[in-house]
């Protein structure tokens, strides 16, 4: 199989592999009522849902696997010129799908459990945000135009972008509607953000069969994972008892 000529029925980047963890209803980093923080990662549900997914989409002679989105060129041709079923997208990456002469629709990442809601990974790389500094003299009022501007956009500026943008990419309603849902249920993962010890990059790739013994590879460098969380959230209430 080569995908400068061939057909296949999905195509997906390592991304994929994040969504498809978060679909399944799992996070990879969580806290107790104490304030005691795991990695999920190693658990018995988490190689479950992982070897699961794996055995779906390690399979070349049906889907092309582009880990760290090396051609993203090649990538987005084999859904433009029509010669694969499905394609695992952003949002932001739709908009160069308005030409195409083929119609297509848009899809929530499959959950792993009927009935669970349809979480939408956000991207952790591309959001912009405001960093305020240590010596800033009126927190108070900074956090109020900080907030202002938040909630203005989440009234103002996201129904225009949904409805304006993206509601001309939407070829059908129930493909808008969708959207909507995605919006609704969207969520950011916090290992994917810190990336202990390189764990999420291990993960996603895991998720989507580009890698094999995800259990025994995460534990050569669960110890420096579990580390590098510890020591993080030390520093977090070190700041916090500072201030």
């Amino acid at each position: 199989m080569t995908p400068e000529e061939d057909r296949y029925v999905f195509v997906v980047e390592g991304t994929f592999g994040n969504a498809l963890y978060m679909s399944g209803g799992l996070v990879a980093v969580s806290s107790d009522s104490e304030g005691n923080w795991t990695l999920n990662i190693g658990s018995e549900e988490s190689v479950n849902l992982v070897d699961k997914c794996a055995a779906i989409f390690n399979d070349p002679s049906k889907i092309y696997t582009d880990v760290n989105a090396s051609n993203p060129t090649l990538y987005s041709a084999l859904f433009t010129e029509g010669r694969c079923l499905f394609i695992s997208a952003n949002i932001m990456h739709t908009t160069s799908y308005r030409d195409m002469d083929d119609d297509f629709g848009i899809l929530p990442v499959p959950v792993f459990n009927e009935g669970d809601p349809y979480l939408t990974a956000c991207n952790t790389w591309l959001p912009s945000g405001i960093a305020i500094p240590l010596t800033c003299q009126d927190t108070e009022k900074i956090g109020l135009i900080t907030e202002t501007l938040a909630a203005y956009s989440h009234e103002y500026l996201m129904p225009a972008i949904i409805e304006k943008t993206l509601g001309k990419i939407a070829r059908d309603s129930t493909s808008y509607q969708i959207m909507m849902i995605l919006y609704d249920n969207s969520a950011f993962d916090f290992n994917t953000i810190m990336n202990f010890s390189d764990t999420s990059n291990m993960l996603r790739a895991a998720v989507i069969g580009a890698t094999e013994n995800f259990a025994s590879s995460y534990k050569k460098i669960q110890k420096p994972a579990e580390k590098q969380l510890s020591k993080f959230i030390e520093s977090c209430r070190t700041l916090a008892q500072e201030q």
